[in-house]
């Protein structure tokens, strides 16, 4: 594996030798943003199958198997096909120089060139100028969630060189959409709008069932706001899409590792992907409006070191009284390689702000010390929430995560 170093340019030259460009693959519909980009693509999916249509998807991290990132014509990538079209991207790429992200990329271009679909629906890894994922002269739309601050040391430290970053995606002529942005953020989509004569539209909130829009299936106020960018896109690329098809969709789609809500041997354990500041505050002000956490409530925390400990559990003051530090193993260090915080530096930096910390563990162990009546909080980590899929509950694959409420651990 590859350390990491943002950069396209070998997957680029990989693809240019094989011929691949735009028009090998089906039409692009490019998805950047700070969050709300998995969801975003997961409710365009959802509506697109819904209407019928083959669609092809890269996402990334994965929450419990990596075939999750690459789906084909509606079904997530077997192991046959992962592993045929990985060897194929391998021998193709210095493995000295690249990311297995890199690989991943080029691996799921070659599947989406040989195999038939309607659209491919393309979530960037980080940023978007170099991201593996921007290397086509061309796409159907670029679409972007919620600009902030996240990956700095890749991005840059303020948001409108973190906007500037993301706008490459937009290319000469294609549909863009957005959901609202802040001013900075705005002015530099606009801009680069303006310069690729590509029509820039923002999204607004629909008036979901007064409207005649289904409520979305999925917990979380600003799943609202990834739903009605998801359907501001398809509505605009799709004209032809029924409101039937649209609702089929909306009350169908699943995207896991999202607010849900487990049991694990009599334990409520909620399970929140969050992994930066901005996913923070969405959480928190989530829970509070659901009232399904309260000060007993204990929340298993890690986070990378590129983010800041602080400014994550900042919103969570007055929510939750309780941290306890979790040990994640050393394979869980993400496309970019990063370390995680120590515990002995989250548990100075919580005491500080007014937590109780409880001493530190490795997921499994911490969840059985736990007592039986415990209300517990897993966030900071996707990959955190993928173990305890994998490991506690036994999930080998997405497709066994049917509902919100559903897993049990015996």
């Amino acid at each position: 594996m590859g350390k990491i170093e943002l950069k396209n340019s070998h997957v680029r030259e990989a693809a240019k030798a094989l011929g691949l460009s735009a028009d090998s693959l089906p039409p692009i519909v490019h998805v950047t943003g700070t969050n709300g980009k998995g969801s975003t693509v997961a409710f365009m999916n959802s509506i697109l199958q819904a209407s019928g249509k083959k669609v092809h998807a890269y996402t990334s991290p994965h929450l419990v198997k990596v075939n999750e990132r690459i789906q084909i014509a509606n079904q997530t990538i077997s192991d046959e096909q992962y592993d045929y079209y990985l060897n194929r991207a391998e021998l193709l790429l210095p493995k000295t120089l690249i990311s297995d992200f890199e690989t991943r990329t080029l691996a799921a271009f070659l599947a989406f060139s040989e195999i038939d679909a309607d659209v491919v629906l393309l979530e960037v890894g980080v940023g978007g100028r170099l991201d593996a994922t921007n290397i086509f002269d061309k796409c159907l739309a670029a679409v972007f969630t919620p600009i902030d601050l996240d990956h700095q040391q890749y991005l840059g430290e303020t948001i409108s060189r973190v906007a500037w970053e993301k706008a490459h995606i937009i290319k000469p002529g294609c549909r863009v959409f957005s959901a609202p942005q802040s001013a900075e953020a705005l002015s530099v989509l606009t801009e680069f709008a303006e310069r690729r004569d590509a029509k820039l539209t923002i999204a607004s909130r629909k008036n979901f069932d007064s409207s005649g829009y289904a409520v979305p299936n999925m917990l979380g106020d600003f799943q609202l706001d990834n739903a009605s960018l998801a359907i501001l896109a398809m509505e605009s690329l799709y004209p032809e899409l029924a409101l039937s098809q649209i609702n089929q969709g909306l009350m169908s789609v699943s995207w896991a590792g999202r607010l849900q809500r487990t049991n694990f041997s009599g334990k409520q354990v909620i399970c929140d992907s969050a992994h930066n500041a901005h996913a923070a505050r969405n959480l928190a002000n989530e829970l509070h409006q659901l009232d399904c956490v309260d000060n007993s409530t204990v929340m298993f925390f890690a986070l990378q070191k590129n983010r800041d400990v602080q400014e994550f559990l900042l919103p969570f003051t007055g929510i939750i009284s309780t941290i306890k530090p979790i040990i994640l193993p050393a394979k869980y260090l993400g496309d970019f390689e990063i370390l995680w915080h120590d515990s002995s530096s989250i548990t100075k930096i919580a005491k500080n702000m007014g937590f109780n910390v409880l001493t530190s563990d490795e997921l499994l162990p911490g969840l059985e010390k736990m007592e039986k009546s415990s209300s517990i909080l897993l966030a900071g980590s996707q990959y955190m929430v993928g173990d305890y899929f994998e490991e506690g509950l036994g999930i080998k694959c997405l497709t066994e995560i049917s509902s919100l409420a559903s897993f049990s651990h015996q």
